[in-house]
């Protein structure tokens, strides 16, 4: 996955340009997509499941694991699942890392490697190292 969204290159290109940046967000929360969300994470239509509409990781350490020596990367360090799927069968293709459990800012998405169909009841495990943002 390597797309940042809007939000979050404003928020990139205002810092340099000498405005304050958003503070970090407490938690990350993930959304499986059918469809391209786009950078503004209004396209494509998310996929609803039962327990919430996104899942929740921490942030800070032991939640993400950040590269080093420039490779630019961020990945999950832990295996999460998003624990019910929608109530009828459905196809993600695209999976989105958010600021809020509900609204919020899109901070980043990308394309599955391989698209998943999703049965009423299913669980979607992303194991450790699965999800990763590639800075270039």
């Amino acid at each position: 996955m390597s797309a940042f969204s809007n939000y979050l290159e404003d928020q990139i290109t205002g810092w340099i340009a000498g405005t304050s940046f958003a503070a970090a967000p407490t938690a990350t929360f993930v959304q499986l997509y059918n469809g391209d969300p786009t950078d503004t994470g209004l396209g494509g239509t998310p996929i609803v499941i039962a327990t919430a509409a996104r899942t929740s990781i921490a942030s800070g350490a032991g939640s993400w694991t950040r590269g080093t020596a420039g490779n630019g990367t961020i990945t999950n360090a832990s295996a999460f699942t998003i624990t019910s799927s929608a109530t009828a069968t459905a196809s993600a293709t695209h999976v989105t890392v958010w600021d809020a459990s509900a609204s919020g800012n899109l901070l980043f998405f990308g394309q599955l490697t391989t698209a998943k169909t999703i049965a009423s009841g299913d669980e979607v495990k992303f194991n450790a190292s699965a999800l990763t943002l590639t800075v270039a």
